[in-house]
């Protein structure tokens, strides 16, 4: 059981949470024999994983950026997921979500993009997938069309890492200033 992480660790914007708190400091039950998890922006020895399991899972390895990540590390220090947002013009992109096959299917993965869009200061979130049903539960609509750089990246998807079966998903934050627009 996770309980209570605390939220600075996170590293991001505390008043960009709002609307998540619920999902975001609730009881985590896993499937994994942690303690604690820690939720923390990438480090300098850290590249070399999220490198090498972006190219093993098959995943974005394009332009790797420290300040680009957040890592779920366990209480022994070992690394157990990483997401990173992407920022673009009007809108930003979930991309590189891994989690070791130890710990999949235990809510990690769903932690990471939870904080990732909450992290977000772009109400237009979108992600590059395969796993259209998994993101349709955190709220993502299958989109026929996107912005341009993600079309591409779609197209690149299939050639390059045969992702044939991945679509773009976008999601459109809820705020309380967007006028009831979302």
């Amino acid at each position: 059981i996770i309980r209570n992480y605390p939220v600075a660790a996170l590293g991001l914007d505390e008043s960009r949470l709002r609307g998540y708190e619920g999902s975001m400091h609730t009881e985590i039950a896993t499937a994994f024999p942690v303690t604690q998890l820690r939720l923390r922006r990438a480090e300098d020895g850290d590249l070399p994983f999220i490198r090498e399991s972006a190219l093993l899972w098959k995943l974005d390895d394009s332009s790797l950026a420290l300040d680009q990540f957040l890592l779920a590390v366990g209480a022994d220090g070992q690394s157990l997921g990483f997401g990173r947002v992407l920022k673009h013009s009007g809108y930003q992109e979930i991309a590189t979500l891994g989690v070791v096959p130890e710990v999949r299917a235990s809510g990690l993965g769903r932690l990471l993009v939870e904080a990732l869009i909450a992290g977000c200061s772009s109400d237009d979130i979108w992600v590059v997938t395969e796993l259209t049903d998994w993101f349709a539960e955190l709220g993502f609509r299958v989109m026929a069309k996107g912005p341009p750089e993600l079309q591409k990246k779609l197209r690149l998807c299939a050639i390059e890492k045969g992702h044939r079966a991945a679509r773009l998903m976008h999601l459109r934050k809820y705020s309380p200033f967007s006028n009831g627009q979302h």
